[in-house]
């Protein structure tokens, strides 16, 4: 639980910093996702997502986004039967592509993000090691003027439907 609230106080405190340098420069944005998402394996689980993806652009077409995001899930095994809760925090770094449509308000992007993820579980009473490992996020989101739509791949194995506000 430790964990949680730590993770909850760094995108808070980020989200802070990153509004006072949009004051600065207009290339850059912030975006808050919550979502909803189901590991890929043999589960049945449900898992909550929460994101803060800062953007800079590059270009009309290009950005340079990251992402630090917290990844919540129940965990039920249906070939194991295991049952348990994992935590992640994902902290990433990449390119976003942008496909603008003709209004400039509404746009598709794709994105491609690598860094460290932290994972720690507790699966059948039973806490397994935490660590960090490769951590990965790629998915595609529609922008409609500034709330934003999309599915992603994030890790651990997870398939993630997040819905967000730019400002």
């Amino acid at each position: 639980m430790n964990f949680i609230k730590k993770g909850i106080v760094l995108i808070v405190c980020l989200i802070l910093t990153a509004t006072i340098v949009k004051a600065q420069n207009n290339t850059f944005s912030n975006t808050i996702t919550l979502g909803i998402g189901t590991p890929v394996r043999d589960s049945t689980s449900v898992g909550f997502h929460m994101g803060y993806n800062p953007s800079v652009s590059l270009s009309e077409y290009l950005a340079i986004e990251g992402q630090l995001s917290y990844f919540n899930t129940q965990l039920i095994t249906v070939l194991s039967d295991d049952i348990g809760t994992v935590h992640s925090f994902n902290a990433l770094v990449g390119p976003r592509i942008n496909f603008i449509f003709e209004d400039n308000e509404h746009y598709f992007h794709l994105n491609f993000l690598v860094g460290t993820s932290y994972s720690s579980a507790v699966v059948n009473r039973a806490n397994s090691d935490p660590g960090f490992n490769f951590g990965l996020s790629f998915g595609g989101f529609l922008n409609i003027q500034q709330f934003t739509f999309g599915l992603s791949y994030d890790t651990p194995r997870n398939v993630v439907f997040k819905a967000g506000h730019t400002f």
